[in-house]
């Protein structure tokens, strides 16, 4: 015999309160019942046809008339049993109670009590056998449908989750392709995917390296299912899943799409892993409405400039801090930024714009007028991150004209 046939089916006990049960071990007595009594069913779509028919026709009758239906019960099941299932099945099947004694005799002193009580306790027995045999079935039934996999594999821990990742991108050629990694954990999806994307870093997968500006797109999917799980799955969805041949897209079509869940947009200002102008300060200058200046160009400038530092092109990023400064002069009725920074009263905001100026002017006349060399250093994120003295002077702007 494979395995006992004791299977988990009581929520609660004699006095009605409800047993608690362990979802993993209901999960692995189903996964194991199925590979030993039901992988092999010849006819499963039959076999599921004919138990479904018997639980239906005898399901009514466990509690009515069941002494004038019980031989029809039995002969029917053992005969669909024996068509379609090994003989442990139907051993199963034909599982019998043991009689208490001492409840069957009762206490009753009186020959005719005794004898109605036997007959009471006989029935009763009979009919506690014949549910268990509808339940048995239903079982059987549930198990084959299901190829082996409980329902509460759904309600498991986060801690089960894995993830496969698919990146689709352009090869050297320029020609489309896509690599896959399969069942990682999340701290491996987030270290070498996520923060990769979200920081639009090139990614490595399967030792290849993808730059970010080559990715079309990424996929993510999540599976709570364990390996030997995923073989029964593949059973179900017509795949195979083996040591020798692993049917990946298979999974990855099979399994829960989280790619929205885990990415986001990595050119949405929230994303951009460098300094920057804030969103909202942005934001505010597009409110911002004056009969004698235009800000449109000015949020453009900063939006650029913004894009360009999260792509690290840093001369970029210089020659546009520059370009901002010239532009914004007039507002505060200046020919230029050093007569701005000269006219300014106090200290602190007074400094801050000095090396605004003095720092901006430095780094653009680097980027702009320095001729090539043999030897040349080229600029870094430290050198040209003046964003919030920026900032600071955008926020004046808005103090100035809201």
């Amino acid at each position: 015999m494979k395995q006992d046939l004791e299977f988990p089916q009581q929520m609660t006990n004699k006095e009605g309160q409800n047993i608690e049960i362990n979802k993993e071990e209901a999960v692995e007595f189903y996964k194991k019942f199925y590979r030993d009594n039901l992988l092999n069913v010849a006819n499963r779509n039959k076999a599921l046809n004919d138990l479904e028919q018997l639980i239906r026709k005898h399901s009514v009758n466990v509690d009515s008339n069941f002494l004038i239906t019980q031989y029809s019960f039995e002969s029917e099941a053992e005969d669909v049993l024996k068509k379609h299932f090994s003989s442990e099945i139907l051993q199963g099947f034909n599982k019998t109670f043991k009689p208490d004694l001492d409840l069957a005799i009762g206490d009753s002193k009186n020959l005719l009590q005794l004898y109605l009580h036997a007959m009471a306790y006989e029935t009763d027995l009979k009919k506690r056998q014949n549910s268990y045999r509808i339940e048995y079935l239903r079982f059987v039934y549930d198990c084959l449908n299901d190829y082996g996999l409980h329902k509460y594999i759904l309600e498991r821990d986060i801690a089960f989750k894995r993830y496969n990742v698919v990146v689709h991108y352009f090869d050297t050629n320029k020609l489309r392709d896509c690599d896959e990694k399969m069942l990682i954990n999340y701290d491996m999806l987030k270290e070498n995917y996520l923060t990769p994307y979200k920081q639009q870093l090139p990614i490595k997968i399967n030792g290849k390296l993808i730059f970010f500006k080559d990715i079309i797109s990424i996929q993510i999917t999540s599976t709570l299912l364990m390996d030997d799980e995923i073989y029964l799955l593949g059973l179900r969805e017509g795949w195979k899943w083996t040591e020798k041949s692993k049917n990946k897209y298979g999974l990855i079509l099979a399994s829960c799409d989280e790619t929205d869940e885990l990415t986001t947009n990595p050119f949405l200002p929230e994303s951009l892993p460098h300094a920057r102008i804030s969103q909202q300060c942005i934001n505010e200058l597009k409110k911002l409405q004056s009969q004698e200046y235009n800000f449109n160009k000015l949020i453009l400038l900063l939006e650029e400039l913004n894009m360009n530092m999260s792509k690290g092109n840093f001369y970029s990023v210089s020659m546009l801090t520059r370009a901002i400064i010239d532009h914004i002069p007039p507002l505060f009725n200046a020919k230029n930024f050093s007569e701005f920074v000269a006219n300014l009263k106090g200290t602190s905001f007074k400094s801050i714009m000095t090396k605004l100026d003095q720092t901006s002017r430095k780094i653009a006349d680097i980027s702009l007028h320095q001729s090539i060399e043999k030897k040349e250093i080229l600029l870094t994120e430290t050198q040209v991150n003046v964003f919030a003295e920026l900032e600071t002077l955008i926020n004046k702007i808005i103090s100035e004209y809201k």
